[in-house]
């Protein structure tokens, strides 16, 4: 930074590339700093001091204006991790249905191969049944025990 002296106050130079904003607002603060060195009056000093206050409270809100953009980032932050956490809900809650779509399936196809099994063992049952009660060569000698 370079530094200007003006009626022996020192005051910095602003770089070339600022806007015109902060132009305006460096411009403010170095009337304020010229009139309270040079020992201004009391009504420029009032006028001053009221000045220091807008752009204290110009400083303030803008501030505030962080803080706000801020809790708004953290909060869409919070809104994305919640509709991130939602949607792999969902996903977990689908291949949840299908495992259990699938297992009802398997299951009822269980069913169905053990009613065909029970169906099958019955007839052959009532074969066995019958060909206990026939007389044929096979029953007439006793059958060995495994």
């Amino acid at each position: 930074m370079k530094y200007q002296r003006e009626n022996n106050v020192i005051i910095k130079k602003l770089p070339q590339k600022l806007t015109n904003k902060t132009q305006e607002q460096h411009q403010k603060y170095t009337d304020i700093i010229r009139s309270i060195e040079l020992g201004a009056s009391m009504s420029k000093r009032q006028s001053m001091s009221e000045t220091f206050q807008t752009l204290n409270t110009q400083v303030y809100t803008s501030n505030d204006q962080l803080t706000d953009q801020i809790q708004i980032q953290q909060f869409k932050q919070k809104i994305y991790r919640l509709i991130n956490t939602s949607h792999q809900f969902v996903r977990m809650i689908n291949i949840m249905e299908q495992a259990t779509i699938s297992n009802e399936e398997k299951m009822q196809k269980l069913q169905k191969n053990n009613q065909k099994l029970k169906i099958y063992f019955q007839k052959s049952a009532i074969v066995y049944d019958q060909n206990q009660n026939s007389d044929n060569f096979y029953n007439q000698y006793p059958k060995k025990i495994m």
